[in-house]
């Protein structure tokens, strides 16, 4: 199996100075019954478009014989790349890492991520790119219309999804994981991946300073392929994967700003539960009757709080450390231009 780290393209044009306008990158899984089609549209599209492109698949081994049909597409197009990968840290679902190692590798100025089951309609790529010229370093389509419907239960966790993820997250757009997005190309390298974060993209580039904008597409049936998330994966799954994409989002690399906002918190409710408690005490003529029932229970929270509170802060102090201990590595920087050629 080839290292994903020194991976390197058949073809070497990929590897020339002359960088293409747009770069299609997508991810594939079970899906040899339909990708030949689809591929052919997406790269008709892009041929009439007029624009420098390259298109770029990145498959994880399963059931089928996806890749074998991705390497005849390779043989048809000059400007198709396919990649086979596994992530030997992963479990079956390898989304967010065949999306990381795409756009690690793609050199568009653009860079447009698609499912690959047919249902984002390629003729939306030039509506989504036109968001750019606005100052969009991200755009999300928008779904707003879709073709054949998933079933109330499926719809039920995209709307529950969406809405709390602009609740927590504190971002206004209506469909977060939807198969068709766009992004500059220093947005795209700045993307962190693993798990199931790809859930929340929009989330962490926007507390990284990029802005973000959506647009609506067209969302068409699905054909083939197998479905990868099940209900209660989207459900609970979900949620706990926003909660965890939230906070990491929050904290980037300064943890302690974050965990010491969650300490303070935590000693304002502890302080408040002391005082109630005392208040409490006093009331109930603690110097007579002793301390009664709810007094006790108020003094308790207390302690449960202070104890979380030194936990917290603790969290935040470990964090912070971890982070301060990081040595230089060039991979951690995309570089926009290097005028002199002063970085090899």
């Amino acid at each position: 199996m080839q290292n994903p780290n020194s991976l390197q393209f058949k073809n070497q044009n990929h590897n020339s100075d002359k960088r293409p306008e747009i770069s299609v990158v997508s991810y594939t899984r079970n899906e040899a019954d339909i990708i030949e089609e689809y591929v052919d549209e997406v790269m008709d599209v892009l041929e009439k478009s007029g624009k420098t492109y390259e298109v770029i698949y990145v498959n994880v081994p399963a059931k089928d014989k996806t890749y074998e049909v991705l390497q005849k597409l390779g043989d048809k197009y000059e400007h198709f790349y396919p990649v086979n990968m596994a992530n030997l840290t992963a479990d079956r679902i390898q989304k967010g890492y065949q999306m990381l190692l795409a756009c690690k590798y793609a050199r568009g100025k653009k860079i447009i991520v698609i499912d690959s089951d047919g249902q984002p309609d390629p003729n939306d790529f030039d509506k989504v790119l036109k968001k750019f010229d606005d100052g969009a370093d991200a755009v999300m389509g928008w779904r707003q219309e879709r073709e054949g419907k998933h079933g109330f239960f499926y719809n039920l966790t995209s709307y529950y999804q969406n809405i709390l993820t602009r609740l927590l997250g504190g971002i206004k757009i209506h469909d977060k994981n939807v198969g068709l997005k766009a992004f500059t190309d220093v947005a795209a390298k700045s993307m962190m991946l693993y798990g199931r974060n790809f859930r929340d993209l929009a989330i962490q580039l926007q507390e990284k300073g990029f802005v973000i904008d959506e647009v609506s597409i067209n969302w068409r049936k699905r054909t083939g392929g197998i479905q990868s998330f099940k209900f209660m994966d989207r459900l609970l799954g979900g949620t706990f994967d926003l909660l965890a994409d939230v906070i990491v989002a929050k904290m980037v690399d300064k943890p302690f700003r974050f965990w010491g906002l969650v300490t303070t918190g935590l000693g304002a409710i502890s302080f408040m539960s002391f005082l109630v408690g005392v208040i409490l005490a006093i009331f109930t003529d603690f110097a007579s009757n002793g301390i009664t029932f709810w007094p006790i229970v108020w003094i308790m929270l207390t302690v449960f709080f202070s104890v979380a509170m030194f936990v917290s802060f603790c969290a935040g102090i470990i964090m912070e450390f971890m982070v301060s201990q990081r040595h230089f590595n060039l991979d951690d920087y995309y570089i926009i231009d290097d005028y002199k050629g002063l970085i090899k």
